[in-house]
């Protein structure tokens, strides 16, 4: 498992590129054309790892599929994803690193890899209630990997309220068709608070989510769906 003090390092590997490697046939096709990125995604490593919008551009043109950026907002690093995989409505982005954050409704339900993952979440309820667009509670349960690898669970109620503004989580304007939704979840022993940018079809195309005390909040753009 990679430890909270080297997620530094791994975002900022993760910053140099996207993820091309696929399955079967796929892989040594893709791993051929990782090797043809760019200077400027092969080589960037520069502090704090800052992803500027012409290396996006450059992630844009290379590859045809959905991309996704992160933004690790409580230690500064910032990555390009690009999606390897879906599955019954999940999709799972990877960095370069193959660090995977699996997204459904473009909301971030587990990752892998960054340290204090997210296992797996029950979040039916609450991106149903985000598609809406409306006001309500939702149950939203998170589950995490201990260091004794064990897994523990949050159990939250989420209240779900039309928010004012959208904090800062990616580099591209957020449509202004999306409405800001915040979501303030608790329980007996913590309550935190998470926003999404949510656009008419439900889709959230932004987000600033807590993604548990390791990782602290994560920023996640949709940059192409």
């Amino acid at each position: 498992m990679i430890t909270l003090s080297r997620l530094r390092v791994t975002v900022l590997a993760a910053a140099a590129g996207i993820v091309l490697a696929g399955c079967g046939g796929q892989q040594s096709e893709s791993l051929r054309l990782l090797t043809q990125l760019p200077s400027a995604l092969a080589q960037s490593r520069a502090e704090p790892a800052q992803v500027p919008a012409d290396l996006i551009d450059q992630a844009l043109d290379f590859t045809d599929a959905p991309v996704a950026f992160l933004n690790f907002e409580q230690t500064g690093g910032q990555a390009l994803t690009q999606r390897i995989a879906t599955n019954r409505g999940y999709q799972s982005f990877a960095t370069a690193a193959r660090q995977i954050a699996t997204l459904r409704q473009g909301a971030i339900t587990s990752t892998r890899g960054f340290g204090g993952d997210m296992m797996s979440s029950d979040s039916d309820a609450l991106l149903a209630l985000l598609a809406s667009r409306q006001t309500g509670t939702a149950p939203y349960t998170m589950r995490f990997l201990t260091v004794e690898n064990l897994i523990e669970s949050y159990e939250f109620v989420c209240s779900v309220t039309p928010g004012e503004t959208m904090p800062r989580v990616a580099p591209r304007a957020i449509p202004a068709s999306a409405r800001v939704m915040t979501a303030d979840c608790n329980n007996a022993d913590l309550r935190v608070t998470s926003h999404y940018a949510v656009l008419p079809d439900g889709y959230v195309i932004a987000a600033s989510q807590w993604m548990g005390p390791a990782l602290g909040h994560v920023g996640v753009q949709t940059i192409r769906r």
